[in-house]
């Protein structure tokens, strides 16, 4: 991923993830279509930070992921990812299934497996 629009490239992937338009997105941000597609092309950066945390709030990723300071989109949701010493690149190339089992086994050996 390019830094230089990293948080465009970001906020493009997130909203195509949950398949929102940039209508939608732009609608429930209160911002125009023009300004919500200028912020992903990166031709334009938020002046605002509550937008930011909008944002983050709305895809439910911390700000450190939307502004390239971490890949890890919601350290609190991703602890398997923190807490087995894998990388992000080597956890990104896991299928779901072996995803889920590393969780299970640690909720195993932390004594939540209920």
């Amino acid at each position: 991923m390019e830094r230089s629009n990293i948080f465009g490239q970001r906020i493009r992937a997130l909203r195509k993830g949950l398949k929102l338009t940039q209508e939608q997105v732009a609608k429930q941000l209160n911002i125009s279509v023009a300004a919500l597609s200028r912020y992903e092309k990166g031709s334009f950066e938020p002046k605002s930070l509550a937008l930011i945390v909008d944002l983050a709030m709305l895809y439910k990723v911390s700000t450190d992921y939307l502004l390239g300071k971490t890949d890890l989109k919601n350290p609190e949701l991703d602890f398997d990812k923190l807490d087995i010493g894998l990388s992000s690149k080597t956890y990104e190339t896991l299928t779901d299934k072996q995803k889920e089992q590393i969780k299970k086994i640690m909720l195993i050996l932390v004594g939540e497996d209920n």
